[in-house]
């Protein structure tokens, strides 16, 4: 007979479960309707564009940075080698110049 009993307030507990869940469903969704009915708030739409400006300007803000990046990086690489060939032109001028001098003693001699 206990056996019976405990059985009988498991079924008692599920159904109450079920029933809470179903009302809860509903609830949840009745809300969910109200929410969606409603007129939107005029200060979220408000935040809702001053949001989307700001992003929008901070993405063109970066897109403008790395253009600049870039163009700096372009010009110092340019600088780069414009330096390693003026170092490489008179690297080739003073052994020009020491194979010239070198000629000129040795005609002397």
């Amino acid at each position: 007979m206990g056996g019976d009993y405990a059985l009988s307030r498991r079924q008692s507990s599920t159904a109450a479960l079920c029933q809470s869940t179903i009302c809860g469903e509903r609830a949840l969704s009745g809300s969910r309707q109200s929410a969606h009915s409603q007129a939107t708030d005029p200060f979220i739409d408000l935040m809702s564009k001053v949001f989307e400006k700001m992003t929008g300007d901070a993405a063109a803000q970066q897109a403008g940075m790395d253009t600049e990046i870039v163009r700096r990086e372009r010009e110092m690489a340019d600088k780069v080698r414009l330096q390693l060939r003026v170092e490489q032109l008179e690297r080739e001028r003073q052994r020009q110049g020491l194979s010239s001098l070198q000629g000129h003693r040795k005609r002397r001699s």
